[in-house]
């Protein structure tokens, strides 16, 4: 019943979403055609990232967003225009192919949680199931478990390597004044049969077949060479999300004057650091791997069916 890491979402705060996107096809990476409407006056674009994906929040209806309410992303999030003041990724789903079950393993483990609740278009059956998770369960980012009733993270997926040759989501760095205890928190909530690892003041949370980092901002910025500035709100501190690449030369080619090189701090090889923009704050770290390697490492621990384009 544990929950995969499924996508992470952040605010665009441009002028035009779609024209937005396209500037992101021309750095290589795919983005999907679909695009949907909530309320409260808000819009999204998505960029796949392999069997994950990255979804850009937009405010088309600056109206309807002042108004708010409780419908909707305004239901989860309880104060979207302090979330759209600071460009950085605020919240993460987690997939599970049932949420209520999910609800009560978690409840019988003494977590005390809201009710799952649904979201269908109107006269059509639910197509989406959530459950929120606290913040003092899971403190960095607004988190949440959802539950696709027309999929099944059983069923084959298809994996389209992007132009730019990047393929996967390797996992996601974490930073924090308190690095250890909030590590300990995810993984007594995700995976408390899994020790975390800790290596030169970095503490790793293994959530198969992802993993995810916890640092301090001095230990974040010592390895990448990013600043970094806290948010007006509790969520920000999703630092990079880190992807794997099938060829880091093309990668660099394609990313152009938005990637610097680096050098990983224990393996000594090559990595790529994408800078974030003003309008979506993400900062991409790259590496290459060998993708029938990931193929075969992913397989093995998801049980997934994964088709390679």
């Amino acid at each position: 019943m544990n929950p995969q890491l499924d996508h992470i979402l952040t605010f665009a705060n441009t002028e035009n979403i779609d024209d937005y996107v396209e500037q992101d096809r021309a750095l290589g990476f795919v983005v999907g055609d679909q695009t949907h409407r909530y309320q409260p006056g808000l819009r999204n674009r998505f960029i796949q990232l392999g069997c994950e994906y990255l979804e850009l929040v937009w405010v088309e209806n600056e109206e309807a967003f002042a108004k708010s309410g409780t419908e909707e992303f305004a239901r989860m999030y309880t104060d979207l225009p302090t979330l759209r003041q600071a460009a950085r990724p605020f919240s993460i789903g987690f997939i599970s192919d049932d949420v209520e079950a999910l609800h009560q393993e978690w409840a019988m483990r003494g977590y005390n949680l809201k009710p799952v609740w649904s979201f269908a278009p109107p006269g059509t059956p639910p197509i989406l199931s959530f459950q929120e998770i606290p913040e003092d369960v899971l403190p960095g980012a607004s988190c949440f478990a959802i539950t696709y009733h027309n999929t099944s993270t059983s069923q084959s997926r298809s994996v389209q390597q992007a132009a730019n040759t990047t393929y996967a989501v390797e996992g996601i760095s974490f930073v924090s004044t308190a690095p250890e205890e909030t590590a300990r928190k995810w993984q007594m909530f995700l995976k408390p049969e899994i020790a975390i690892a800790e290596q030169q003041n970095v503490y790793t949370v293994t959530l198969p077949p992802h993993a995810a980092w916890w640092m301090s901002p001095q230990v974040f910025e010592e390895r990448y060479d990013v600043a970094w500035i806290p948010t007006p709100h509790r969520y920000g501190h999703l630092a990079a999300i880190h992807l794997l690449a099938g060829n880091l030369d093309v990668a660099a080619t394609m990313l152009g004057q938005r990637v610097k090189k680096s050098v990983h701090h224990t393996r000594k090889e090559d990595l790529l650091i994408v800078s974030p923009t003003g309008e979506d704050g993400v900062t991409f770290i790259i590496r290459e791997y060998p993708t029938e390697r990931w193929h075969s490492e992913r397989s093995s621990v998801t049980g997934e069916t994964i088709v390679l384009l």
